[in-house]
């Protein structure tokens, strides 16, 4: 019998100083997510930001008003783009230095 699924795809990237890199992207709505990180709401933004990753932990996800995210550390800049329409990004910094997920979610 059919049912619905989804495919995750997890990349980390590494930064030599994740304190002064940024993620930048053109969104609709940062996703509300309660203590069991289920959606529990949406917080519209409907502009273009650039968030200073710092000290800050992130679990966050966030619909897109566009196919591009740029994530830009002091030594290099990367950029992702998606084919589909209605695109979400999550972002996630493990308790690793130095590390974060960039993760396009479709499911």
């Amino acid at each position: 019998k059919p049912f619905p699924f989804t495919v995750g795809w997890h990349p980390y990237f590494t930064s030599n100083n994740l304190f002064e890199s940024t993620l930048n992207m053109n969104c609709k709505e940062k996703i509300i997510l309660g203590d069991r990180n289920i959606t529990t709401g949406t917080t519209p933004i409907h502009e273009n930001i650039s968030i200073k990753i710092r000290d800050e932990f992130f679990d966050d996800c966030w619909m897109l008003n566009s196919d591009e995210v740029v994530f830009k550390t002091p030594k290099y800049n990367l950029k992702f783009n998606a084919t589909g329409n209605n695109n979400f990004i999550q972002a996630y910094t493990p308790p690793r230095k130095n590390t974060i997920a960039i993760e396009p979610t479709t499911g």
